[in-house]
Parts: structure tokens; sequence; C-alpha cells
């Protein structure tokens, strides 16, 4: 039993150095260290919560998730204080069978969020073991499930994978989705403008890349209307990044935002 224990904790220790390291290279294959040569003639930068640690989970694709409906929910109430409705990034350890269970942010909200819903950040913290009837959200009293609801609204989210061989509907790109989930595959030259409709739709987006999803909540554009610079948040510190637009075109895998951008 003691063996079995060590290599239960070794195994948790590895993931979790895993994903940090995949962290670790899309930054480094991305990150803009050096002023842009190219001045930006406009800069689109959505509101976002503070940055939380995913620690030696493998929720990433939860916590990017969280960050796209906190983005969109500050947009559309530009009173609103961040901190007032930061949400746990935790909770769906309610559905899922152990913080170590890889998923996408597709998986997020249509496979687990809505089996829980979504609780204030504030009210469940990590591995509390306890389902909650119901949530403070801007002094409304929801259930999580009603909560959930509130966020999306009527927005539909898609998954798009980026293939050169393949169009239309195909299955999910990432091999950590569940079981039927779907991408829309288009083209990689068409990415930069899909990024930039959604921003413009003050909607943020979630992109994979070597086993590690961000969001992508921000853009400067130079004169011509093309994108120079990426605005990420992570789910490590120190969360905030710029990234070079053209460097991040070239890794994006597979890319989660709302459909119907026309």
């Amino acid at each position: 039993m003691k063996n079995i224990l060590i290599l239960i904790i070794f195994t948790f220790s590895l993931n979790a150095k895993a994903d940090l390291a995949s962290s670790l290279s899309l930054r480094s294959h991305i990150e803009q260290t050096h002023p842009s040569l190219v001045q930006a003639s406009n800069s689109i930068k959505l509101r976002t919560t503070r940055g939380i640690d995913q620690k030696d989970s493998l929720f990433c694709w939860a916590f990017a998730t969280a960050n796209l409906l906190e983005t969109s929910f500050l947009e559309k109430n530009p009173n609103i204080n961040p901190k007032d409705i930061e949400l746990s990034r935790w909770y769906i350890e309610k559905a899922v069978p152990s913080i170590y269970q890889l998923g996408t942010a597709i998986d997020a909200l249509y496979t687990y969020s809505p089996q829980i819903g979504y609780v204030r950040n504030s009210e469940y913290k990590r591995g509390t073991h306890r389902t909650l009837n119901y949530t403070k959200f801007l002094n409304e009293k929801l259930s999580p499930k009603e909560l959930r609801l509130k966020l999306i609204g009527d927005k539909e989210y898609w998954s798009y994978a980026i293939s050169e061989n393949q169009s239309g509907w195909g299955p999910h790109l990432d091999p950590d989705a569940t079981e039927g989930k779907k991408s829309f595959y288009l083209s990689r030259d068409y990415l930069p403008m899909l990024i930039k409709k959604s921003l413009i739709k003050r909607e943020a987006l979630a992109f994979w890349y070597d086993e590690h999803i961000v969001t992508l909540y921000g853009a400067d554009f130079d004169a011509n209307g093309n994108a120079i610079k990426y605005y990420i948040k992570d789910s490590y510190y120190p969360y905030f990044y710029e990234a070079t637009a053209e460097k991040t075109h070239k890794i994006i895998i597979e890319i989660t935002g709302v459909s119907n951008l026309n």
C-alpha cells in the first residue's frame, strides 16, 4: 500500500511539472521580449479578473474557461468590479474524477459545468468536497446552475481547429476532449480574422498549444488593422504577458470562442 501511495504522489508531481513545463514552453515560443518595430494604431484590451495559480492540478482548461466567462461579463457590465465576479476554478472538481483530470474549454462549458454550475471564488476552495446549493453573485442569490446560465446567456461557444487539409466539423482536435466533442476546422490563414472578430465583439478566446491552454484577451493592431501583439492570461505566475501576433498565429493548434462572428 505504501508503494502504491508513493507512486500516486510521484505521478501527480510529474503531471504538475509537465503542465508547468508546457506553460513555459508556450510562453517561450510567443512572448514579445522587445518593443515592436511597428507602431500600434489601435488597441483592444478586454477587462479581466486577477490571475490565479492552477498549482499542481491539470485544470488549465477550467481556468481558461473561467477567464472567458468573467471577461465576457465584465465587458457587458463596465461598472462591475472584477473582484466581485471572480469564479471558483476548483468547483468544477465536483463533476470530474479529480483535479488531475484532463479536458478542454469546450468540456468545461458543455460537459462539466452543466452538471454543477459555477460559484464565487470566495465560496469554494480547492478540495472542499461539498456541493453548494446557492452562490451570491452581485447581491443575487443564485443556484450554481443559474449562475452558469447567467454567464453564458444565449451565446454558443465553438472549438476551432487549425488544419490545411480539413474544413467544417470533425472530431475535437485535442485528444484530452471528452467523447463526442467536435471542432470546426479552418485554415490558419483565417485565424487572425477569427481572433480580431472575437475581440471586436468584446469576447476573449482560449487557445491550446503543447498541452496547455491560455486566454487571449486583447490585441494591438497596426494602421492596416493587422494584429501585431496579443495580451495573454495564463494560470501560472506571473499570469499576464504580451505575445507577438505572428508567432502566436503559427503555434495555435485549437482555439475556443463564441460562434456567429459575422
